[in-house]
């Protein structure tokens, strides 16, 4: 089996005990069979899968030099949302404020990769950074969307990770891509 990669920027330090708090809080061990080891915290701007080893290079370089087309901007996590059910969603999320320069960024890494790659599925994206996801069997509790003071930082640059499932932390990254000042 081939290895599998996505595209993505790690959470900010700051991110982490707003994370921690959430799971503690809203008891999402005993709900969710996973809660992202504290370094794999990310948001993920665009999820390959397998890919051919003869495709990294190609890849790389791309992304290269796609990254020095889009300058550094401010993000802002902000609200805790899910995906799926209120009552047992499948995906819980600290949300990301919307920004023109992300979604461009975000857009611009669809595209290129899309054609690279010869993939063919829909670009949707929801910016978020997942806290919890696969909902055990017979459990599920409301939760309930909020927002809370924002957590400000600079996107200073992207990455390409590759998943080591049976690992902890399972995201290992193979390429940092700086975008331009």
């Amino acid at each position: 089996m081939s290895a599998h990669y996505f595209i993505g920027m790690k959470a900010p330090a700051a991110v982490r005990p707003i994370a921690e708090a959430y799971q503690n809080q809203l008891g999402l061990s005993s709900l969710y069979k996973v809660l992202p080891y504290e370094e794999d915290l990310h948001m993920t701007l665009l999820f390959i899968g397998s890919l051919a080893d003869s495709l990294i290079e190609p890849l790389t370089e791309m992304l290269s030099s796609l990254s020095s087309q889009h300058k550094k901007f401010a993000l802002e996590i902000n609200h805790l949302s899910y995906f799926g059910l209120s009552k047992g969603p499948r995906v819980v999320y600290l949300g990301v404020e919307h920004s023109d320069a992300l979604v461009s960024l975000q857009q611009d890494i669809y595209h290129h990769c899309h054609d690279l790659l010869s993939r063919s599925e829909e670009n949707r994206f929801t910016p978020h950074i997942t806290i919890a996801k696969k909902l055990k069997p017979m459990t599920g509790k409301p939760i309930a969307k909020e927002t809370f003071e924002g957590v400000p930082f600079e996107a200073g640059g992207f990455s390409l990770y590759t998943i080591h499932p049976d690992q902890s932390p399972k995201y290992e990254e193979i390429g940092y891509f700086k975008l331009s000042m």
